[in-house]
């Protein structure tokens, strides 16, 4: 014979009837529990986990960090990070993705992410002239610059960046050119202070999109046929010429980085690659990359000619902190 149920078996199980088993009554008991005793209230909040959070962060390797405030401490196993959260063994994966993505319309209100844009100059490349990009590194914040790419225009009048060649952006002839990459510094002072001001305890993420597309080149496609595009942010707590000086020995010393990679097919239209990070409060300086590589360890560069970058894009996501322990 079994006992009673606890608080959180009960809020699981009519929250599991009311959603996947439509039962009116279980909906009305979960609502009058949520108005009634502020002792359910508070372990809905615990068993709910803000869904474009846990969205954003299921597609990388830092779920842990959204939870719990003393993240660096905690090492988080590849693997089966959801039933880490403290809501009992018999808790489902399949249970806890079933409530993300669910308004909570049961008198019970809770934060919610906010998205804001962040400026990546001449993100389409429209207002750009018909030309190269500035060759290596430049240290002025809003500028495209790195290995041989140009800025084209298509029929339509659209323009994009081109990818012309492999090469090393510190101009090292000892160095490798197994990649074509277009960088740009963006400054996060300013930001940094807004963060601390208006949410000192809330988690953020950046996340970068590009889109992506490849023409038909039959030499290229043959001789190199697992090339990637991807994109990367990088965030250090120094200046831009720092970051030129070290690099590429100073990606060590970033407090955080994201990177997305992907094999486009032949042909293939506007193919669109994120990669997001967690926004570190003692991050300064932004560098995103937009490459195209996978052709190994070589210091000869390669002609490429047929892969574009457009429409690129810096979101900040702000997620509240809520009161969910990590459990070892």
């Amino acid at each position: 014979m079994t006992g009673p149920l606890s608080m959180d078996e009960q809020l699981l199980t009519l929250l599991h009837k009311a959603r996947e088993e439509d039962d009116a009554e279980a909906r009305l008991e979960l609502n009058s529990l949520l108005r009634n005793d502020p002792e359910a209230r508070r372990i809905m909040a615990m068993l709910l986990v803000d869904e474009q959070a846990i969205i954003n962060h299921l597609r990388d390797d830092s779920i842990v960090s959204i939870l719990d405030p003393n993240r660096k401490n905690i090492k988080a196993p590849a693997r089966n990070r959801l039933p880490l959260l403290p809501v009992g063994a018999a808790v489902a994966v399949g249970l806890i993705l079933g409530m993300v993505g669910m308004s909570v319309a049961f008198g019970y209100a809770r934060p919610k992410s906010i998205v804001t844009p962040i400026p990546v100059a001449h993100g389409d490349f429209d207002s750009l002239p018909l030309e190269p990009i500035e060759r290596g590194f430049s240290s002025s914040f809003g500028q495209w610059s790195g290995d041989p790419a140009n800025v084209i225009e298509d029929a339509d009048g659209n323009r994009r960046l081109r990818f012309m060649a492999t090469g090393n952006v510190k101009g090292d002839p000892n160095g490798g050119a197994s990649a074509c990459n277009a960088f740009q510094f963006i400054d996060l002072t300013n930001l940094r202070v807004q963060r601390q001001i208006a949410e000192p305890a809330s988690q953020s993420t950046l996340e970068l999109s590009v889109q992506f597309d490849r023409e038909p080149d039959s030499a290229i496609d043959k001789e190199f046929p697992k090339l990637k595009s991807g994109c990367s942010i990088y965030l250090f707590e120094t200046d831009p010429g720092t970051v030129i000086e070290g690099w590429p020995h100073i990606l060590s010393d970033a407090v955080a980085i994201g990177r997305k990679n992907v094999r486009i097919k032949r042909g293939e239209k506007s193919v669109k690659v994120t990669a997001t990070c967690i926004l570190e409060p003692e991050a300064t300086v932004a560098l995103i990359t937009l490459d195209v590589g996978g052709i190994g360890s070589r210091k000869t560069p390669v002609e490429l000619g047929n892969y574009y970058a457009d429409d690129v894009r810096l979101t900040l996501a702000t997620h509240p902190k809520l009161p969910v322990r990590i459990e070892k």
